[in-house]
């Protein structure tokens, strides 16, 4: 997935994303809320907001955003769904962001619950 953000950041002229290990544990640990909740939203189960979680997780960064997202499909398209969504396409390409980290958890059925999240 990171190979695929950074070909199309590099057509807005926006750097390439590293990943960071805080942003991926911080991720992993939300999509495994997420489906234990059995809901994709933003909060955990403990009320915990996406900022919150990635300080937790030891991230130094500033946060610039996080997508979510619940289905079958494959990463490439997760991708492909985020970018039609103003908000998480506005997080994929945004300049300042440096890191990123992505979780997903896959439940007993197939279904796979995914976190992005994009940092400075």
């Amino acid at each position: 997935m990171l190979e695929a953000i950074n070909n199309i950041r590099a057509s807005t002229d926006a750097s390439r994303l590293r990943y960071s290990s805080e942003l991926n544990a911080a991720a992993f640990t939300h999509a495994r809320d997420m489906s234990l909740q059995n809901r994709p939203w933003h909060f955990g189960s403990d009320r915990s907001s996406p900022v919150t979680r990635v300080a937790r997780a030891g991230y130094e960064g500033e946060l610039i955003g996080e997508n979510i997202a619940e289905s079958f499909e494959v990463p490439l398209d997760i991708l492909g769904a985020w970018l039609t969504e103003e908000e998480a396409r506005q997080n994929i390409l945004d300049p300042q962001a440096r890191k990123m980290g992505i979780g997903w958890k896959q439940d007993s059925d197939g279904r796979i619950w995914w976190v992005m999240l994009v940092g400075t």
